[in-house]
């Protein structure tokens, strides 16, 4: 695989019966270029599918049809995988221009910096980042019935980092953890998600409050009564930390969170330092391996004993 200027990182990973699929966020520029030109934040990123066998040898890579419109106000990021009714399904980021923006952006030079203050105030509060999702055909790299949803009530600026799930027959994504929010998705083309579930969680004190709490990947199975998913903050020095939790498959809340992180990006040194993104999580028979994307430049994989993990699970009182 060809590593392109600006990285490639933040790898998504699902067993899908036939091996592993992984698709991979990959830059052409640097994020120091990005910041200061519209034209290449908005060029810049593709997603690169690769299959792998199960022990992680390459067997082949194609550029999806993820990102199907090219242009100079939107582009889609940090794909993530999950399965459905038999099929493969991805979620991802939306990023691109209010309407007012869109129309001067159009009228201004191909390439420009954000040097400007007052540019840079209209450009930057411009931007939007939506969550959508859409079946993957993991053969062509193309998607299929690509879904931007409307929810039952208002969708913010900034919509990030939605966790999708298969239950009961349904598309289902956990929305936020403060308060515990779970969406769900029905009809032919699921453009309307209804809150599922609206709760209070009592997560341990020391997690962060709720503006600086997110989800990292989407939940898996871990054994026959659970899903095990990640959350994580980014804490006042910059570094991401992540622990792992359980849900009950039946209800879909958290029943227990690991006592101490499974992973933080203070050892992140190069790039955006602090940042270690957990997008995957691929449950083994003994271990639990971690996909990792890493100072927003490179991809890294680690693995946990599954012995290990049971020993840190702190139970959460029911709600």
């Amino acid at each position: 695989m060809c590593r392109r200027a600006g990285g490639v990182y933040n790898p998504a990973v699902l067993d899908d019966g036939d091996g592993l699929l992984v698709v991979v966020r990959d830059e052409c520029y640097p994020l120091s270029e990005i910041v200061l030109s519209s034209l290449k934040l908005f060029t810049s990123c593709r997603n690169l599918l690769l299959r792998y066998g199960r022990d992680w040898e390459l067997q082949t890579t194609v550029e999806p049809d993820i990102v199907h419109l090219r242009s100079r106000s939107r582009r889609q990021e940090d794909v993530r995988l999950f399965r459905h009714g038999g099929a493969v399904y991805c979620n991802f980021h939306v990023v691109d221009l209010h309407r007012p923006w869109r129309r001067l952006l159009n009228r201004l030079p191909g390439t420009y910096g954000l040097l400007d203050r007052s540019l840079r105030n209209v450009v930057i509060g411009g931007i939007r980042v939506r969550v959508a999702f859409a079946r993957f055909d993991a053969a062509s790299g193309r998607l299929q019935n690509e879904t931007e949803p409307v929810l039952d009530f208002p969708l913010q600026r900034y919509e990030k980092n939605w966790a999708f799930l298969s239950a009961h027959g349904e598309i289902h994504a956990i929305y936020t953890l403060r308060p515990y929010v779970v969406l769900r998705f029905a009809g032919s083309r699921r453009a309307t998600g209804v809150t599922h579930l609206r709760t209070t969680v009592a997560w341990p004190d020391w997690l962060p409050s709720a503006h600086m709490l997110s989800l990292s990947c989407n939940p898996v199975a871990y054994d026959d009564r659970h899903l095990l998913c990640a959350l994580h903050y980014r804490d006042a020095h910059k570094i991401y930390r992540h622990w792992a939790f359980l849900i009950d498959r039946t209800t879909l809340l958290p029943t227990a969170i690991t006592a101490r992180p499974l992973i933080t990006g203070e050892h992140v040194r190069e790039g955006l330092p602090g940042a270690s993104i957990l997008m995957a999580l691929l449950v083994r028979e003994t271990a639990v391996e971690l996909t990792i994307g890493e100072g927003d430049l490179r991809c890294r994989r680690a693995t946990l004993p599954r012995a290990e993990l049971d020993r840190c699970w702190l139970p959460l009182p029911s709600a």
